[in-house]
């Protein structure tokens, strides 16, 4: 993998790299092998076997994008038709090999290996409050019953005593219980949104996954659509999903859509709407992804940061909210650190969205229903009491 990422200051991307459904592999590939016309490969796959079935999709590497770009460049009419309207800069060469790929073959699906970002690690969120005291969950119900799956793709859990017997976390997904260094600030967020469900879901079943490394603001799209998709075996009912994906022309990027795609047929599918929505700039008024997608519960805050958006389904808190947090030393940005005592108070449409997933999935077990017909009565009749401070599920505009 080149490493190379370009941002506009809406969307990030590799500057190198394409995602490719498997049906067009071959005739893109001698596309580019053609308009590169050098000795040796012109690209690579990165994609791993299993990964690249379960989404039907390859990843690929460009690697002579630059004797690419000279060959397209000759051809000064799809410069032009490459250059997005009103643009100044120069059409970069990813823009351009696009552009002539969809002009030779229309039905080429093919797209942008992006990044996409930790919800949390957008502003405003701001750092999490201790909370002296922490806090105590609802013990869970007996039962020789199937529990409700709610399926968490985020950053690592840490072992909270209140969360002991309520997730299950593979090795990659658990935090050490102590460690020498400080712990970094945003690998306390599942912890946290896992303590959200659980209040509001206390006999749910949490199956949680690493998505999002313990100190990453950003993660590989590919990495992030195919860990989505391995909850497909996992047989959730519910998935909740804190990251956000912008593209320029806000479509869905191609790998978080077919990520979707797998999933929403199975589980009802939550996600946070972003924290961009004060944001100077292009973004604030940006679809993020997957909540933007079709199928999607897109979930944001009573709060300024949250987009103010036809796309978002429902709001719920998400200012000032208390959950399970991280004990012990945390690093906080700028180098600083603060000692935590196992709960805290956060803000983010993260929170909002884990709010919902929680509403669901105790509305479905009180009620006996399904995930997908508690979310349906959500929808329409929004009245679920939030943790900590009360307050009501609605859609945007009622009160």
């Amino acid at each position: 993998m080149s490493g190379r990422i370009t941002d506009t200051g809406v969307e990030q991307y590799y500057d190198d790299e394409l995602v490719v459904d498997l049906v067009h592999l071959e005739a893109v590939t001698h596309l580019i092998d053609a308009w590169a016309d050098i000795e040796g490969p012109a690209w690579v796959r990165r994609d791993d076997e299993a990964g690249s079935a379960l989404l039907g999709l390859a990843w690929i590497e460009v690697v002579a994008l630059a004797a690419v770009a000279r060959t397209l460049r000759g051809r000064r009419d799809l410069v032009a038709r490459a250059r997005p309207r009103g643009a100044k800069t120069p059409v970069e060469d990813l823009d351009l090999l696009l552009c002539a790929l969809r002009e030779e073959r229309p039905e080429f699906v093919v797209g942008k290996h992006r990044l996409v970002e930790n919800v949390e690690g957008l502003a405003p969120a701001g750092t999490p409050r201790d909370v002296a005291g922490g806090v105590r969950l609802a013990p869970r119900s007996p039962t020789d019953h199937p529990r409700l799956r709610v399926g968490i793709l985020d950053t690592p859990i840490w072992p909270h005593d209140q969360l002991a017997g309520r997730f299950m976390a593979d090795s990659t997904a658990l935090l050490p219980r102590v460690r020498e260094a400080p712990t970094p600030m945003l690998a306390g967020h599942a912890t946290f949104v896992a303590g959200i469900i659980a209040a509001h879901a206390p006999d749910a079943e949490l199956v949680v996954r690493a998505g999002l490394d313990e100190d990453a603001v950003c993660a590989d799209s590919w990495d992030v659509a195919t860990r989505m998709v391995s909850f497909v075996a996992e047989e959730v009912d519910l998935l909740q999903l804190s990251f956000a994906c912008f593209t320029a022309d806000d479509e869905p990027p191609l790998v978080i859509g077919r990520a979707v795609a797998r999933l929403r047929e199975q589980a009802v599918l939550v996600a946070a709407a972003g924290n961009h929505g004060a944001e100077p700039g292009g973004r604030r008024h940006a679809k993020a992804f997957p909540a933007a997608c079709a199928g999607v519960v897109a979930v944001g805050a009573e709060a300024e940061f949250s987009p103010k958006a036809s796309w978002v389904a429902l709001h719920a808190p998400g200012a000032g909210v208390t959950s399970t947090y991280l004990e012990g030393r945390v690093g906080l940005p700028k180098g600083e650190e603060a000692f935590y005592s196992g709960a805290a108070t956060w803000s983010g449409t993260s929170f909002a969205a884990a709010a919902v997933s929680g509403a669901i999935a105790g509305l479905a077990h009180r009620r006996g229903s399904s995930a997908r017909e508690a979310k349906e009565y959500l929808l329409h009749r929004p009245a679920v009491h939030d943790i900590h401070p009360p307050g009501q599920i609605h859609p945007p505009g009622q009160t």
